[in-house]
């Protein structure tokens, strides 16, 4: 009898644990999330909801007679221009109805990136770890308003997806990821060291051929429609010089990463213009050398499994920033899902805690209040993670397969 009694036990109890993993998963965090942001964006008075985000600034920029690449420049590559454009359009010009779009829209594309990070995560992570990373992730999406002040939900679900695409041996689609990405940010271009570690040369330039023949479509299309505004496009977020971060401490600049008045859009000249003082360092030296280092880590690594993969990904991205002369807090969310697919639990959500108090405090309780002063605080702390970040991602991309393993 106690024999029968423990045997039904322990089927009740895996009985339990099929149904958990089975209930919670990407497609119900996926629901969860959208709930609780339905209820945010309900409850929450309008100008709290806007907060200190770029909305209404997107929204000032479509008011921009045209389209952008076209009549007129922006920083940006052109994917989200012409969305904002296109949305601006339909909500009839209404202030209030474009933002909620826009940030219903967004909250739609952090929706798609919980169900991508489930997906990744069930290649690399145990059951029950899985669930749990799921779980912060969708808590820390619900609730940190760069989620929707942003256009970056946009760029992380491109950046998740080219990253499962070449997990799952997709050449076409992942090339169809990253372009899309890289027309919104150039940032999801290092996917392809991903690719690259796979060791299947073939979707290697699959992949890079798709991306290659979209963007230059896409870039070609508008070039020949608009060569002047396209060009000033292209240029103006290279021609901003320094900010918020330890090479703008150093160039003296305490500024953000902002541009001036909307009327100076109508005229390209005005994207060539240096934003701040000069780089008292020549930002190539900073990428040259971070490349080096990057590329001698890539050369020795061993470690060909998911974890690996992505800790190679996350390597060359933290790299990418400490040698950027800008950064914009709302980055981080590029960075939140690769520490929470790479590490085990607890040093995950340590670390993401630790980066979204840091840019939080940055961005907007020090900036909003004029003490542009105290960034170097902040930029410190960050740059002292980010190099934190690199050691930890480059030890495991060093591990070889087996040994990264043993860690959840």
């Amino acid at each position: 009898m106690i024999a029968l009694r423990l045997s039904m036990k322990k089927r009740l109890i895996s009985m339990g644990e099929k149904k958990t993993a089975y209930i919670f998963n990407g497609l119900f965090g996926a629901g969860i999330f959208l709930f609780i942001r339905l209820l945010l964006f309900i409850f929450l008075p309008y100008e709290v909801f806007t907060g200190y985000g770029d909305l209404i600034n997107f929204f000032r920029v479509a008011q921009i007679p045209g389209w952008p690449y076209i009549n007129y420049w922006v920083e940006f590559p052109p994917f989200f221009p012409f969305v904002s454009e296109m949305i601006f359009r339909l909500s009839g010009g209404s202030e209030v109805l474009y933002v909620y779009c826009l940030a219903g829209l967004f909250s739609i594309f952090d929706a798609g990136s919980i169900l991508v990070a489930w997906e990744l995560l069930k290649i690399g992570d145990p059951a029950d770890t899985r669930q749990k990373k799921l779980f912060l992730y969708v808590l820390i999406l619900s609730f940190f308003p760069y989620a929707w002040w942003y256009f970056e939900p946009m760029l992380v679900f491109f950046f998740l997806l080219g990253i499962f695409y070449i997990q799952r041996e997709k050449p076409l689609h992942a090339g169809a990821a990253i372009a899309a990405g890289v027309l919104l940010k150039v940032f999801p271009i290092l996917i392809f060291i991903q690719a690259w570690l796979t060791r299947r040369n073939k979707s290697f330039f699959i992949s890079i051929g798709v991306f290659a023949v979209l963007t230059a479509a896409v870039l070609g299309l508008l070039w020949g429609m608009s060569p002047e505004f396209t060009s000033a496009s292209l240029a103006s977020q290279y021609a901003k010089g320094s900010w918020e971060t330890v090479w703008a401490l150093l160039d003296g600049n305490l500024g953000t990463g902002n541009f001036g008045a909307l009327r100076e859009r109508l005229d390209p000249q005005f994207a060539y213009i240096l934003r701040g003082k000069p780089a008292l360092i020549p930002p190539l030296i900073p990428l040259v050398v971070a490349g080096l280092i990057g590329l001698v880590i890539l050369l020795k690594s061993q470690n060909r499994s998911s974890h690996g993969q992505m800790a190679m990904i996350g390597l060359a991205w933290c790299l990418l920033i400490l040698a950027s002369p800008g950064w914009s807090p709302q980055w981080v969310l590029l960075i939140i899902p690769l520490c929470l697919l790479v590490f085990p639990l607890r040093r995950g959500l340590i670390l993401t805690g630790l980066l979204v108090l840091v840019n939080f405090a940055e961005w907007p309780i020090i900036i909003s209040r004029g003490r542009s002063d105290l960034l170097w605080m902040t930029i410190l702390l960050r740059t002292a993670i980010i190099i934190i970040l690199v050691v930890l991602f480059a030890k495991i991309g060093l591990q070889n397969s087996d040994e990264s393993r043993g860690e959840t």
